[in-house]
């Protein structure tokens, strides 16, 4: 019965005081007018540096991740043709005459937990909009060194290899697409026109 008592002294004290803010008594006639608001300016600055839209081939990419692992990501270069002797089989889904592309890449850790690297993540991107998707090939007459398909980078390490596409006849991308996990969006790197 206490809990109840003391309960309701407190409703009825809030009550009370409630009661007392908004009967007020004095009327000011003076018309007041709430204080302009600025926005100030911010003193933090975003532990990673804003991104361009897209990187020329050679400026690494800055990246951090949730795990605390830190380096970064270049593109260092495209070639094309490559292996003219030996193009694309049309069982890669390209027409008869296509000719391979390769595509050369380092991923550094400069600190942090070992990080996994793969073909996989990337692309190469086209005018009108298609992309070419890495085939996951390896191996064979293709140029060394290639970027691995599961490989590890230890802090202070870097991973660089090719990495080898087919390149539909009569075709040159315009850029290179990167979607790594954990990415917002994807990074691009512009391809320059030969």
């Amino acid at each position: 019965m206490h809990t109840r008592t003391a309960a309701a002294a407190g409703l009825l004290t809030a009550g009370l005081l409630l009661a007392a803010c908004t009967s007020n008594t004095h009327h000011d006639t003076t018309a007041t007018t709430p204080p302009a608001t600025t926005a100030e300016p911010t003193t933090e600055a975003p532990t990673t540096p804003a991104a361009p839209t897209r990187y020329d081939i050679g400026q690494p990419w800055e990246w951090s991740s949730s795990t605390g692992a830190d380096g970064t990501t270049t593109v260092l270069g495209y070639q094309q043709p490559v292996l003219r002797n030996d193009p694309p089989d049309t069982s890669l889904g390209v027409p008869a005459g296509s000719q391979w592309g390769r595509l050369d890449v380092k991923i550094c850790l400069t600190s942090g937990p070992s990080i996994g690297v793969s073909q996989n993540p990337w692309h190469l991107g086209f005018a009108d909009g298609s992309q070419a998707d890495n085939t996951g090939l390896n191996g064979g007459d293709f140029p060394k060194p290639e970027l691995p398909q599961d490989g590890t980078v230890v802090a202070g390490g870097c991973s660089r290899g090719g990495i080898m596409f087919p390149i539909p006849k009569g075709q040159r991308p315009t850029m290179v697409v990167y979607t790594p996990d954990g990415a917002d969006e994807p990074v691009v790197w512009t391809i320059p026109a030969e």
